[in-house]
C-alpha cells in the first residue's frame, strides 16, 4: 500500500499588496486556469507546485507516519508534532481501522483497538 500525504499551507498576504483587484463588487464572472498563475522563474502545470518550500511566507502543516511492525492492540506513539493531530489508521492490508485515540501529552498518542494487528497510523 502506498499513501501520499500532501501537507496544507497557509500564507498571510496583505490586501494592499494584491494587484488587479476589481473595483466593483461583486466582480464579473470569470475563470482562471493554473497556467494563469505566475511563479517566479517558471509557469506551473499543477496545483501541487503552488506550495513552495523556498517561500518563507508559506507554512506547511506538520505530519507524522507511525509504522507499527509488531501486532498489538495498544499502540503508544511519540509523534513530536506539538499539537493534537487528526489520526487515520490502516492495517497491514490497507484497510481503515477505527479505535480509541487518547493524547496523554501534546507530543504522544495512545491508540487502543479491540484486537491486535500491525499497520500504520497517519498523524496530521
Amino acid at each position: 500500500m502506498s499513501v501520499t500525504i500532501y501537507p496544507f499551507a497557509t500564507a498571510r498576504i496583505a490586501w494592499a499588496t494584491i494587484t488587479g483587484k476589481p473595483t466593483a463588487f461583486p466582480p464579473s464572472a470569470h475563470a482562471h486556469t493554473i497556467a494563469d498563475l505566475p511563479v517566479a522563474g517558471a509557469g506551473i502545470s499543477d496545483a501541487t507546485k503552488l506550495v513552495r518550500s523556498d517561500d518563507p511566507r508559506l507554512v506547511a502543516d506538520k505530519y507524522y507516519t507511525h509504522n507499527q511492525v509488531a501486532a498489538a492492540s495498544t499502540w503508544n506513539v511519540t509523534h513530536n508534532l506539538a499539537k493534537f493531530p487528526a489520526v487515520t489508521v490502516v492495517d497491514s492490508g490497507g484497510n481503515f481501522v477505527v479505535g480509541e485515540v487518547q493524547f496523554p501529552t501534546i507530543d504522544t498518542a495512545t491508540l487502543t483497538f479491540t484486537s491486535a494487528f500491525s499497520g500504520q497510523a497517519f498523524f496530521n
